[in-house]
């Protein structure tokens, strides 16, 4: 058909439209912030502070000296001090990585979209410009990926293991699914429930245990792998006790912000409302959209009723998350951010824009099959 190669390349034009006015609006507001913006002075020290530890720099003043952060997984950090290595103690630097995952972020939504609508034909590239719309219009991921926080890193990693499960044609593409779960929990623990969502749809697609089991050892052994410069500079018994034994009690337990910030305390709930956003500085906040967080959660009753394996998926891989921070809440860690929201916003926002359109499609037809029988 000829009207392909023009829908294509009319939807390749429109995304690269998006991507570029994302970039420049990203420069625009944050490549001039000359200072640290809030949680940036502990994930930007901790990756300062590991170039040293290993040698890579000299030591240089940053807002929490000797300081790891090993209360979180170390990956997003390691990529930050690679800018820095690379490009100096600079703010441009740290949050380079930031905005070049939030531009593949967008890349990544408009192909999970496009593989979520590719029944419909044509449609699909509506699906995957939908679902990367809709992220360019989360205002959490927003604010975040602009500067040098860990849940962006974690958010894009999910979205990229969510894609590369939903294309998998076999056990390798579940396999590399897996790796990217790892890598989104070795971003941030909070991304760690995606590897129970993988391993219950690699079982479906594909009715074996050995992929479900690979899909929770994975992203483990993913983890200890890029722990294993931290276990070799601290030695195993310390690396223990200040990382993940000491990870597991900050995130049950409340009481981990400084008086100042108790105010900001947000709640899984109130974060669909946008209730008591957290304050970043410089009139920034972390901000959620009701609109899609309250569409994720009404479209995944819709894809979970069609029974469509891919689509349920897509609604699920956030869902892990989003439920997770529920049962901590229950256990009771009442300090709760909104600002965790980027931890699963990119693959919600991806499949509320995909979703949109497998809906209007199915109307559509439907219509267009009632209007064949009417008289």
């Amino acid at each position: 058909m000829r009207s392909e190669p023009v829908a294509k390349a009319l939807s390749y034009g429109l995304l690269a439209l998006l991507m570029a006015a994302y970039a420049s609006y990203t420069f625009q507001l944050f490549g001039f912030i000359p200072q640290y913006v809030s949680d940036e002075v502990y994930y930007v020290s901790a990756a300062h502070n590991l170039l040293v530890a290993y040698g890579l720099a000299p030591n240089a003043t940053v807002p929490v000296p000797n300081y790891l952060n090993l209360e979180h997984p170390p990956l997003a950090k390691y990529l930050i001090a690679l800018s820095i290595w690379a490009l100096g103690l600079r703010p441009y630097a740290w949050r380079l990585p930031g905005w070049a995952l939030g531009e593949a972020a967008l890349l990544l939504a408009y192909l999970v979209g496009v593989r979520l609508t590719e029944r419909w034909g044509l449609a699909r590239y509506a699906g995957g410009l939908a679902a990367a719309s809709a992220l360019a219009l989360d205002p959490n991921y927003w604010v975040q990926h602009g500067l040098a926080l860990l849940d962006p890193y974690a958010g894009f990693f999910g979205l990229l293991a969510l894609y590369l499960a939903l294309r998998a044609k076999g056990t390798g593409g579940l396999l590399l699914a897996a790796l990217a779960v790892g890598l989104a929990a070795a971003s941030k623990e909070t991304a760690a429930p995606l590897a129970v969502a993988l391993a219950v749809y690699a079982y479906l697609k594909t009715r074996r245990l050995l992929p479900a089991a690979a899909a929770l050892l994975i992203p483990l052994a993913t983890y200890l792998a890029l722990s294993a410069p931290l276990m070799a500079l601290l030695g195993l018994d310390k690396w223990l006790a200040q990382g993940p034994l000491h990870m597991a009690g900050w995130d049950v337990e409340s009481g981990h912000l400084p008086p100042y910030a108790l105010g900001q305390i947000s709640t899984p709930w109130g974060w669909l409302l946008d209730i008591n956003p957290f304050y970043m500085g410089l009139g920034l906040y972390a901000s959620t959209s009701p609109p899609l967080l309250l569409a994720w959660l009404a479209l995944s009753a819709y894809a979970f009723a069609l029974r469509d394996r891919d689509l349920a998926a897509a609604a699920s891989f956030p869902l892990s998350i989003y439920l997770a921070l529920w049962l901590v809440y229950a256990l009771g860690n009442h300090t709760l951010l909104s600002f965790y929201v980027s931890s699963f916003s990119p693959m919600s926002d991806a499949f509320v824009g995909a979703a949109l359109v497998d809906l209007t499609a199915r109307y559509l037809k439907a219509e267009g099959a009632r209007g064949a029988w009417r008289p």
